[in-house]
């Protein structure tokens, strides 16, 4: 997850400003540089640093250095695109991207714990259930798949006690099951009751 936001971010970084670099040879009157067409980058000998502001550029920097003939100049100009983003609306992108990342992870782990309960049940429940556990064994319990994840956690648990006997406790000893294998046993039995 760190490399794809550090990609997004500097995507956005890329999309939030446009800079462009011009210049001035040897021009010796201060007082109209702002008015002449400057060369190279955005200004292409065309654009004059007025032009340049007008057309939403801002001047980041000015560089004066005496020459032969007068001054150089050199400006570099940034506009920001219409695509750049505050970062409010970056850190809900980051947030975004985060939540997208729990979901995935999440339903990996869900389909793994789906599998593994699969394999779970038709080792231990399924001759007794039936294949979605719409059976009700000796017609003398529910159905699993009528039963919330807390009934069949309780009915296991009070069968490993003994405290839960309709004269099959004896049966279901061997079958007992931890609650987090009882919770892969309940995902898949949601899932293959859905088809």
């Amino acid at each position: 997850m760190k490399k794809k936001v550090l990609v997004f971010i500097l995507f956005i970084i890329s999309l939030q400003a446009q800079v462009t670099l011009c210049y001035k040879q040897n021009w010796s009157d201060l007082s109209k540089i702002e008015q002449i067409p400057l060369d190279g980058g955005e200004c292409g000998s065309k654009k004059s640093v007025t032009q340049m502001k007008n057309g939403g550029w801002i001047i980041k920097d000015i560089q004066m250095k005496k020459s032969k003939n007068g001054y150089d100049f050199t400006y570099i100009f940034e506009k920001k695109s219409n695509n750049s983003l505050t970062i409010t609306n970056l850190k809900k992108q980051l947030v975004k991207i985060k939540k997208e990342e729990e979901a995935k992870l999440k339903l990996t782990k869900l389909k793994k714990d789906i599998k593994e309960g699969e394999i779970i049940y038709k080792n231990k429940c399924q001759e007794c259930h039936g294949s979605k556990g719409e059976l009700s064994p000796y017609n003398n319990s529910r159905k699993l798949n009528e039963m919330s994840l807390d009934e069949i956690k309780t009915a296991i648990r009070d069968y490993g006690l003994n405290q839960k006997d309709n004269g099959t406790a004896f049966v279901m000893q061997p079958y007992l099951v931890v609650d987090r294998d009882l919770e892969k046993i309940y995902k898949y039995l949601k899932e293959v009751n859905k088809k």
